[in-house]
């Protein structure tokens, strides 16, 4: 298995924790995404691989039909549904039904979640581009706080971990989301149950392999829920 990753980059921190979980082996391939003149993920010879020029990229040359190519596949949640069906090494999803309905419905609400974050990159910009943006910024934060509190909370106080009492891809998928949020000044502590469950899963091998190089609890990004006044 061959990973092409970018740093920061939460799709990849995804796939990152899967592949630790379920103990396989895979060779890293870091691309950098803020090269210049041309980001490395938009020249021809990775277009060739993934024509939407994105991370992560996973080719899985076990998979390969006889005479025939091996598997490229994109898109963070596929790669994770994936890796589930391919390789029993360690389960990530229930054998129960109706447990594995919960973790798949974990995993794609965390899309649905990180969708909201999505506003927030314009505080990135300058700041005379950004001022315009102010609305939407002030709505996604309070989409944020609010979903936090109403779905990720609860959801949490029932069950140690998103689908159950066990690591599931629900928590690869929706982990990452909450460690950047994190790492860019979101106010985890005002919600008790996912503030024991990020505690509980950075600890994790598979987090601390998918952590992103330099993010540390001593260094912070750029604060995203600041005071725009």
């Amino acid at each position: 298995i061959t990973l092409y990753w970018a740093n920061g980059s939460t799709p990849s921190m995804r796939v990152m924790m899967a592949l630790h979980e379920k103990k396989l082996e895979y060779k890293a391939i870091r691309l950098k995404v803020m090269s210049k003149p041309i980001k490395q993920t938009r020249i021809p010879r990775f277009y060739a691989i993934n024509p939407r020029g994105k991370t992560p990229t996973m080719i899985d040359d076990t998979n390969t039909p006889e005479k025939g190519d091996p598997l490229v596949m994109y898109e963070s949640q596929a790669i994770l549904l994936y890796l589930e069906q391919q390789y029993k090494t360690v389960s990530l999803v229930p054998s129960d039904p109706r447990e594995a309905a919960i973790v798949y419905m974990r995993q794609a609400e965390s899309d649905s979640f990180g969708m909201l974050i999505d506003p927030l990159e314009y505080l990135f910009e300058k700041k005379a581009c950004y001022l315009q943006h102010i609305p939407e910024v002030i709505k996604a934060r309070k989409a944020i706080e609010h979903e936090m509190e109403n779905l990720w909370n609860v959801y949490l106080e029932k069950t140690t971990f998103l689908g159950g009492e066990k690591m599931s891809i629900a928590d690869c998928a929706f982990f990452p989301l909450l460690r950047y949020l994190v790492r860019h000044g979101f106010p985890i502590g005002n919600y008790r149950f996912v503030k024991r469950y990020y505690k509980l899963i950075e600890e994790r091998e598979s987090a601390k392999h998918a952590n992103p190089i330099g993010w540390t609890r001593e260094t912070k990004g750029k604060n995203l829920f600041r005071d725009l006044s």
